[in-house]
């Protein structure tokens, strides 16, 4: 099925060149994010902003554009659905931000 090859293409962005093991271990690690992403959406009702998930369940050590690029996966999966106008609670940093929310809610 045409979806789950472009999931699969779409868990890692290799821009640096990763071979081997390490762009496999890269690939497990964007696959790990999207499914704890996926279960936060599943178990939260409601529109939520990237910095509003990274907020809720990830470190500091998490970088906030792998939270952006999980919930781009998940939501061009149609796993989660965006919201047509900028959310303007808690999109981090003061600038507005769209908002998700599980596809179907």
């Amino acid at each position: 099925m045409a979806m789950k090859e472009n999931y699969q293409q779409e868990l890692f962005h290799n821009t640096v060149n990763l071979e081997g093991e390490q762009l496999a271990k890269a690939e497990d690690s964007a696959k790990n994010q999207d499914e704890i992403i996926l279960k936060f959406f599943e178990k939260n009702i409601g529109w939520f902003t990237p910095y509003q998930v990274w907020k809720a369940i990830f470190t500091e050590r998490t970088p906030l554009t792998s939270i952006r690029r999980s919930i781009t996966t998940l939501t061009k999966n149609g796993k989660l659905q965006k919201s047509e106008a900028t959310v303007v609670k808690d999109g981090g940093f003061g600038v507005p931000s769209h908002g998700w929310k599980l596809s179907g809610e």
